[in-house]
């Protein structure tokens, strides 16, 4: 559960500084998780997350409610955490992304054609915005209860409930049947690291046909 709300505020550092528009080689880029002191890096992610997708959560952290958002078509990757709003488009020689943040009539324009973003900057965001999607895994005690609806999709429902010095506490997880990406997460109660409950649903899933925002 730490590791998920610390990724959380990586999400939100990680997309402002590819806002700013650094233009930096891959071993610049990382990003700390402190539980382990273990770099991420894109091979956290299953080799199995869908290469064309848009993916969408809406997520509650007591009475915080965020957006996260990761997209990808051939020709580009969207991103969406918080308050930052980013479009990165392939560049015409291939040698990295151009990005477009949008402007005070909230259209997407290019902030600097001078600029391209590594590769690497997306990797690092999905890997955390990955935590999302394969929170369940997390647990080693979720028992499969019953089958439920979300966002459209069929999934299996895991319910954990756990009693720890006094404290009560329930996680429960939707997990997709097709592609085994978490859906929904419920949070209630207490534990080691927090007092607020937490929540997270996705609003939004497709694996083909991905249209990316538009730009100019």
């Amino acid at each position: 559960m730490k590791r998920l709300l610390v990724s959380l505020l990586i999400l939100t550092i990680m997309t402002s500084a590819v806002s700013c528009g650094l233009n930096a080689s891959p071993s610049d880029v990382k990003t700390v998780d402190t539980m382990t002191d273990k770099v991420f890096n894109a091979l956290n992610v299953p080799a199995d997350f869908p290469k064309n997708c848009y993916i969408q959560y809406e997520y509650t952290i007591g009475s915080s409610k965020q957006t996260a958002v990761f997209a990808e078509s051939e020709k580009g990757v969207y991103i969406l955490s918080g308050k930052e709003d980013i479009l990165l488009m392939k560049s015409d020689d291939a040698s990295g992304y151009l990005a477009y943040t949008k402007d005070a009539d909230g259209v997407f324009k290019l902030s600097d054609t001078s600029r391209k973003i590594h590769r690497n900057y997306i990797d690092e965001y999905l890997t955390t915005f990955a935590e999302f999607c394969y929170a369940h895994k997390e647990s080693k005690n979720a028992v499969k209860t019953s089958e439920i609806t979300v966002c459209g999709r069929t999934c299996d429902k895991y319910t954990e409930k756990i009693s720890s010095e006094g404290a009560e506490y329930e996680k429960i997880y939707a997990v997709d049947k097709e592609t085994g990406i978490c859906l929904s997460f419920s949070f209630t109660g207490d534990d080691l690291y927090t007092t607020a409950d937490y929540e997270f649903t996705c609003t939004k899933f497709q694996t083909a046909d991905i249209q990316l925002p538009k730009y100019e």
